[in-house]
Parts: C-alpha cells; structure tokens; sequence
C-alpha cells in the first residue's frame, strides 16, 4: 500500500470529507457515506470513531459548519443562500449550529472576517 498514484480518490474520511465539501448541500445519507467509503455500516462508523472520533452524522455536521463558515468568511453570497447550500433546511438551522459551536449568529461570524 504505497502512496496513492494521481487521479486517484481517498475514500478515507479525508477524501469523503473532500467529497462533501464539493457537493456540501447534497444529500449525504449513510447509505451513500457507506457506498463512497466501501464496506458496510459498521466498518463506517469504526472508521470515523477511529479517525475522527466522531460518529459519520456529527461528523458530517461538522463538516458542513466547517464548509458555512468558511463560506461566510470569503463569499458574498447571503446567510440564506449559504445555509440551504451547506444542507441546512433553513437559515435559522444554521444560525442554531453556529450558535452552538461558537456562540455567533453568521452575521457575526461574516463581520469578524473584517
């Protein structure tokens, strides 16, 4: 198992992670984090507890807040738009998320980018 020869995917989290972060407010059911990964299941979750500590559903939400917020930072979309981009149902489910993690509306967060 060498290195990986270009062109080729990971399909570690790494690689799924880079996957969701292309097609963020996509649809990620287990089922396709499964079929992208390989494996079953429970071969999933033993990956993502074993390299992100996480279970695959929070550590897709966390991707998806990683991917808002970076969005909120550098693009000049609106809230909304970057909410319902990132797979939130709503903008409100966003500011809930973000709230949570660093206690900011994405207001704030876009403003601290000044």
């Amino acid at each position: 198992e060498g290195a990986r020869g270009l062109g080729e995917v990971d399909k570690g989290p790494l690689g799924l992670c880079a996957a969701v972060g292309a097609e963020a407010g996509q649809a990620w059911p287990g089922a396709r984090m499964v079929a992208f990964v390989g494996g079953g299941e429970s071969r999933l979750h033993a990956l993502f507890q074993r390299e992100c500590g996480l279970s695959p559903q929070a550590w897709l939400s966390a991707c998806r807040l990683r991917w808002a917020k970076h969005q909120l930072r550098t693009s000049a979309a609106s809230i909304c738009d970057i909410a319902l981009a990132a797979g939130y149902s709503e903008q409100s489910a966003l500011t809930r998320a973000l709230r949570r993690e660093c206690g900011q509306t994405p207001a704030a967060w876009r403003r601290g980018a000044i």
